[in-house]
């Protein structure tokens, strides 16, 4: 596998794969690893660890393969998430196969792990690591349910505590939209027409109603979403982009006017297709900007928040397309900016 780009490392002789990557300092060396779960017998579970950690140069020598789980013909690691869920302080990794089971993988050592297939999760797409109940313990949520981790989270059973009634093929992500001290969960349709929602948990996550808020309807293929707060009032946005097959392929970003009440749509764009997307600082200015992708489209583009660049208090930015890679697109005309004050 090669990272393309000038100077870019060879992790070995495989082309970068179009699933999902993590980052994690898997090895406890101070530096950060790329963890990945291909598809098509390419290279199973694998993370590559990064030689700055032993002295090395991260640009040009070469990023050890170690395996986790061999190639298997069926493995597609939809979601690939990170996090020390026993608490021990080791990274574990779990990856939702596409169409097929959520696998958890605990780390022994950064070579040695133990797989557990949890049974009751549906085969499907989209996943998020949470501690729901706060016992400590990060529990995993997919498309309407979550999977309590039990006491000894490789022998006993992981109990499954539905929700909502939600397609198998989703997104999410999880956040506390109504700054209520208690992360929610923000499901979307990945592979159809349907809504974005989030759920709000209540204080008992177990035997309480999460109530949903629909906040877009109708939303069309929305593999993704991120929350952020953009335009920096202290509670959660959501950036969303709608696949290729939408009918609109908006880029969009959704705006909380009130704890998750209400929502304002800013459309960033249409006919602009993300299938992946991301939000950072890019610029450096103290605001999130966003990043979408699309594997048919070959894009990456970068839009960049403008709060930060007038004076004054500026409850509302703009937005702005930059092309990192062809096909080079501008904001459209379509694009509606909200109004500066």
């Amino acid at each position: 596998m090669k990272l393309i780009g000038a100077g870019a490392p060879t992790l070995s002789d495989r082309e970068v794969p179009v699933e999902p990557i993590q980052l994690a300092d898997v090895n406890n060396d101070g530096s950060l690893d790329v963890i990945t779960a291909t598809c098509d017998g390419l290279g199973g579970v694998v993370w590559y660890e990064n030689p700055r950690g032993h002295g090395g140069n991260a640009a040009s020598d070469t990023w050890t393969r170690h395996i986790i789980e061999a190639p298997v013909d069926w493995y597609c690691g939809h979601d690939v998430l990170i996090g020390d869920l026993n608490g021990d302080g080791k990274l574990d990794v779990v990856i939702r196969v596409e169409d097929g089971p959520t696998i958890v993988y605990f780390q022994n050592g950064p070579d040695s792990w133990s797989k557990v297939v949890l049974s009751n999760a549906d085969p499907g797409g989209g996943a998020a690591l949470l501690d729901v109940n706060r016992d400590g313990k990060l529990d995993i949520v997919e498309n309407g349910y979550w999977l309590e981790q039990p006491a000894d989270p490789v022998h006993s059973e992981w109990i499954r505590h539905d929700f909502a009634s939600w397609p198998n093929h989703s997104g999410v992500m999880v956040g506390d939209v109504n700054n209520d001290g208690r992360p929610d969960v923000v499901l979307l349709p990945a592979d159809a027409s349907g809504r974005i929602s989030w759920f709000e948990q209540p204080a008992d996550p177990v035997n309480g109603v999460w109530v949903e808020h629909v906040v877009l309807d109708p939303a069309n293929y929305v593999h993704r979403v991120r929350l952020g707060d953009f335009n920096k009032d202290g509670t959660l946005d959501i950036a969303f982009a709608e696949l290729r097959l939408s009918t609109t392929q908006r880029i969009g970003v959704l705006y909380n006017n009130g704890f998750g009440a209400s929502w304002d749509l800013q459309v960033l764009a249409t006919n602009a297709p993300g299938h992946n997307i991301a939000i950072a600082d890019i610029d450096s200015d103290g605001d999130l900007d966003i990043l979408i992708s699309d594997f048919a489209v070959g894009n990456l583009e970068i839009w960049r928040n403008n709060i930060n660049n007038g004076a004054g208090t500026i409850p509302q930015p703009t937005i702005t397309s930059t092309p990192v890679n062809p096909p080079t697109r501008s904001a459209p005309a379509s694009a509606s900016p909200r109004a500066q004050p």
